[in-house]
Formats: structure tokens, C-alpha cells, sequence
């Protein structure tokens, strides 16, 4: 039996963000009826059967979702599912008064939308939308969730109730959230009773794919849940997709605070997936604009959408009925052993690769006869590779770094609707996926320009649709030496703070530990800790290319022991 499932665990904000926009084209995928085609996405991959409150089949994703609870809005823990319609049937029956102990979320237009499809209204309806702007992740997340996949992160025996609610404590660092994560277990065995439940429920688990917030709090419970995982699931392929934040902007004492925590959260990520994770892929906090996708920057809803469209659609052979596993994707990216770090990029709608042609040329058809005849080739515009690769290069989008030398492995998917578009794609990147184009849901920010309905450059004559239903896209996972920057600038963040520079607590290190744990160290382990993870970041480097040791930097242990340890009191 080949390996199948997909279990997919999201950590913090931005990372359920981007998770939502994916969910979102799953469930858009999914045809109905008896007149619905063969699908060419297995869809149990990502979902899994199961039975509602009252008996009836469902199909939910296999996925956990880990935020502080006011990012959760308006979901329930119960639904229209698994018993929502109870708790209302509840409420109804107390004679007594009700007592609103939180703040009441107004329903998003989105939700309002969903509810007035339900009623039988048609989705493409264009009465004005009703309700709130969009504000949570969960405001437009389309696809019922089981409750269990819902996972508030709070730790009473820690803080009290009151933990993680806005304006009560920040909840910015690597080490809160490792802290956290830990009392979690404690309190909650949310290992057991949620990430074993997917897993148990699958038949052949593939792999865990993992998206999280690589630069605040939720950084370290990725890491400790990273390390459990790692520890029950040595064979099953852990992929770990970690976003940025955005820097915070201003000359304020916390903005300054939290450039330099993020920094060092991003560090401690990078560091703890190099061990746990088979494949990692670090994300920029931006995503491509051009001429035909302009987003607001400020809005996180509409940056994550074409973020996690590259992510769609790089991972899209994992979840074909003819799948290509996350298994043979890491040997095919990291058949060297040394390499887990991987770039994401891709190009977001496809550019045109060929002469826009209505009908076939019969002068370039004969000329090519007379070549074939010959056993020779010739390159028509239709075909020609280098110009093809050319448009490629200036629409290409690197999510993760940018990229200049010659990958050590890539894997590169292309998608198209339309048959013609097949020969200069092939010519381009050599690979040819004849899958659907990503379908935009109802959800997807209204963020194009210039496109036809079918996610087209416009010609003259066309109809302009402000969003189209389809896009083509491509995008691809490279192993490649241009992530010996990213190693660099880690290793030279470590130095500065291990050069006692500045205190380890400006960089959020062991700020936390004697809070949260009494101790002096924390998860990283204080000094030493970042000592042994420079030496890490250094292995790390040789492996993508050789380097010089640094001019002025101590290289042994004994040179490190000769830093003045007295500089900062810790």
C-alpha cells in the first residue's frame, strides 16, 4: 500500500491565513451531483468521513488549527455538525437570565453570504453583501471544521483564564511559546487527543506538513510540537512551511523590542526544523505584485491568498490520484542528505508564453514538415525555449529568497486549462501538469487587473472581469546555494547576541524562563544554548557552500570561553 494521507497542522495568525486560502480551494475543487467529473484531485488525501451529531456523514479536513481564541470569531467549537443546533436548543430551554461574559462577534459579510447560500440563495447573487469587513482568518474559512480541529492555545495552569486575551500579556517570543506548549500538554494532552486522532484515522499517513508562524510566540510551539512529532512519527515526512511576520515599522520601544525578537524567533525556527524537520520552507512576509495582482499590503487576508496559491500549487502532486508523495519530493530535493532547506517561488497568473494565434500557420506548419522530414527541429515562436524562459524570469516570484545560482534539485509544477498553453510551458520548465487551474473561491480577495474571465493577459477586445474564476500558475520547491544567505544572516545574528553585545533578553532568550519556569536559561538554554546553535548554523553553511570563517569571530570553544562573560547580568 503507497503512502497516502496528509495530516496538516497550522500554528499562529499568518500561518492559518495562508491554511485558510488553502482549505478554501480544496473544498472549491469538489464537485456534486451525478453529472460532476472524475476528479483529478483525491480528496481523501486531505479529508477524512466521519458521522455528525445526528448521524449523517461528513467530510472535514485533516487539520489542526492552533491560535489564541479571539482569532477563532465567530466558529464554535460545536457546529452546524457536531452540535451547534444543541447548544441553541439549550439556550431556548433556560428559563433564567443569560449572562454575556465575552464580547459578541458580529458575523463577517462573508459568513452572511454562506448563511444566505444555505437559505437557498445562488452564490453568484449580486445583492450587496451584509456584515462586517473581513477581520479573522476564520471569518472566511469555508470548509466545516470538526471541533477537534479547532485548538485554542492558552495555559491556565500557568496564567489563569485570562491568558493570551488582547491587552493582557504580549505573547511575542520563541521561548513563551515553547513554555506554553508544554503546559498545554499538561493540561489539555492535546498530542493524544487531537494530533493522534488524525493520525490513527489515516490509513497510510504520507507525511505532516506543517504551516507556521516562523517570527512570534507561535514560533515555539511549532517547536515543541515539531519535537514530539519527530519523536512519534520518526518514518512519516514532516514539511514545514514557516511565514514571517512583517517587520514592525516605527521608532517605538516595542517596535525596536520586536525587530529584534522576531529576528531571533526566525533563528530559533530555522535552527529546530534543520533537526526535526525532513524539509523546511521559509516565507517572506510579501508575495509578488505586477501588473495584473495589486493587494493591499496592510491586509493579511489578501497578501496570504496569492502566498498560499504558490503553496497550492507546489504541493499539488501530493494530492493527485496518480500522486507523487512529499517522500520521493524531499529524496528528489534533498538527495544530497544535507540540504532540508528549500525555496518556494512561482508565477501568479502564468504570463503568456507564445504568441497569442487563432489558428494554426500553415507556412510554419510546412517549414516544420520539412525539418521533421530531415529528422531536424526547428523552433517556431510558438516553441521557442529561450524566449518562453525569458517571460518566465521576469514574472517569477521568489517567496522565500532570491534566486541567482543553479539549484542543487527542483521540483517544478505547471498548471493550465487550456491545451495550447501545454508546448511553450513544456519548452520553459521541461515539467507539464494538466491539472485545473487553481479555482479562486468566493473568499479570494478581489486583488486582479486586466485578466480575462479564464485568468488571461487581456487583448484588445476583451471583456475585463475584476476576478476570474480560474488562474493558470506555476511554482516550484528548489534546493539551491542561494540559502547560504538566509544561513549567514542567522549565524550573524547569533555571534552579535553571543558576543554579549547586547542582553540576551533584548532578543527575547531567556526574557521569559524565570516567569514561566522558574529557571535561568529557558528552551534554548541561555549562553551556551546560542553557542551550540551557532555551531549548527555553521554545519549548515558548509553544507550549501563552502565559506571562510569570519575575520574577528572566536572559532573553538576555548576562544568563546575568553569572551568577557561579565558584560551583562542575565
Amino acid at each position: 500500500m503507497r503512502p497516502k494521507e496528509v495530516v496538516h497542522v497550522n500554528f499562529g495568525t499568518p500561518a492559518n491565513h495562508v491554511a485558510t486560502h488553502f482549505w478554501n480551494t480544496q473544498e472549491a475543487y469538489m464537485e456534486y451531483g451525478p453529472s460532476a467529473s472524475t476528479p483529478l484531485i483525491d480528496h481523501d488525501v486531505s479529508f477524512r468521513e466521519g458521522l455528525g451529531v445526528h448521524g449523517e456523514s461528513t467530510y472535514t479536513p485533516r487539520a489542526l488549527f492552533f491560535d489564541v481564541r479571539p482569532e477563532f470569531g465567530t466558529l464554535r467549537t460545536h457546529n452546524a455538525l457536531y452540535g451547534a443546533d444543541e447548544d441553541d436548543e439549550m439556550r431556548q430551554q433556560w428559563q433564567g437570565e443569560v449572562v454575556q461574559t465575552g464580547e459578541t462577534i458580529e458575523s463577517s459579510w462573508y459568513a452572511e453570504q454562506l448563511r444566505r447560500e444555505d437559505e437557498g440563495a445562488a452564490a453568484e447573487d449580486s445583492a450587496a453583501p451584509q456584515g462586517r469587513a473581513l477581520q479573522y482568518w476564520s471569518d472566511y474559512a469555508r470548509c466545516m471544521l470538526h471541533p477537534r480541529s479547532l485548538v485554542p492555545v492558552s495555559a491556565p495552569s500557568l496564567h489563569g483564564t485570562t491568558f493570551l486575551q488582547p491587552g493582557v500579556q504580549a505573547f511575542d517570543t520563541y521561548e513563551q511559546g515553547y513554555t506554553v506548549a508544554q503546559a498545554m500538554e499538561r493540561d489539555h494532552t492535546i498530542l493524544d487527543d487531537n494530533v493522534r486522532w488524525l493520525a490513527e484515522d489515516s490509513d497510510l499517513m504520507q507525511a505532516i506538513q506543517v504551516t507556521s508562524s516562523a517570527s512570534d510566540a507561535f514560533s515555539g510551539v511549532n517547536g515543541a510540537y515539531l519535537a514530539w512529532l519527530a519523536d512519534e512519527y520518526p518514518k512519516t515526512e514532516r514539511v514545514v512551511f514557516q511565514v514571517a511576520n512583517r517587520t514592525p515599522a516605527g521608532d517605538s520601544e516595542r517596535s525596536e523590542r520586536l525587530r529584534k525578537v522576531y529576528a531571533m524567533n526566525q533563528v530559533l525556527s530555522l535552527t529546530a526544523s534543520l533537526d526535526l524537520a525532513t524539509l523546511q520552507v521559509p516565507l517572506g512576509t510579501e508575495a509578488a505584485q505586477n501588473e495584473h495582482v495589486h493587494y493591499n499590503a496592510d491586509d493579511l487576508y489578501e497578501r496570504s491568498a496569492v502566498m498560499a496559491t504558490y503553496m497550492e500549487t507546489a504541493t499539488l502532486n501530493t494530492r493527485l490520484h496518480e500522486l507523487e508523495s512529499w517522500g520521493r519530493i524531499v529524496s528528489q530535493l534533498n538527495w544530497r542528505k544535507d540540504t532540508k532547506i528549500a525555496q518556494l517561488g512561482g508565477v501568479f497568473p502564468t504570463p503568456l508564453l507564445a504568441p497569442i494565434r487563432t489558428k494554426p500557420d500553415p507556412t510554419d506548419a510546412l517549414i516544420a514538415a520539412m525539418f521533421a522530414a530531415r529528422n531536424m527541429h526547428i523552433d517556431t515562436p510558438q516553441s521557442d525555449p529561450s524566449a518562453a524562459a525569458a517571460v518566465l524570469g521576469r514574472h517569477w516570484h521568489d517567496a522565500s529568497l532570491s534566486y541567482s545560482h543553479a539549484p542543487f534539485a527542483e521540483a517544478v509544477v505547471a498548471r493550465d486549462t487550456d491545451p495550447m498553453a501545454e508546448t511553450p510551458t513544456l519548452a520553459a520548465v521541461h515539467k507539464w501538469n494538466p491539472a485545473q487551474s487553481p479555482l479562486l473561491h468566493v473568499a479570494y480577495p478581489s486583488i486582479f487587473r486586466n485578466l480575462t474571465r479564464d485568468g488571461r493577459p487581456l487583448t484588445s477586445g476583451q471583456e475585463v472581469h475584476k476576478k476570474p474564476s480560474t488562474m493558470p500558475a506555476m511554482a516550484s520547491l528548489r534546493t539551491t546555494p542561494d540559502t547560504l544567505t538566509l544561513l549567514r544572516d542567522a549565524r550573524a545574528l547569533v555571534t552579535h547576541v553571543v558576543s554579549r553585545r547586547e542582553p540576551l533578553e533584548a532578543y527575547g532568550v531567556a526574557s521569559g524562563a524565570r516567569t514561566l519556569l522558574d529557571e535561568t536559561e529557558g528552551p534554548v538554554g541561555g549562553l551556551d544554548g546560542l553557542r551550540e546553535l551557532r555551531e549548527t548554523l555553521e554545519s549548515a553553511c558548509a553544507a550549501y557552500g563552502a565559506e571562510e570563517e569570519t575575520e574577528g569571530e572566536p572559532g573553538t570553544d576555548e576562544e568563546w570561553g575568553q569572551e568577557d562573560d561579565e558584560g551583562w547580568d542575565i
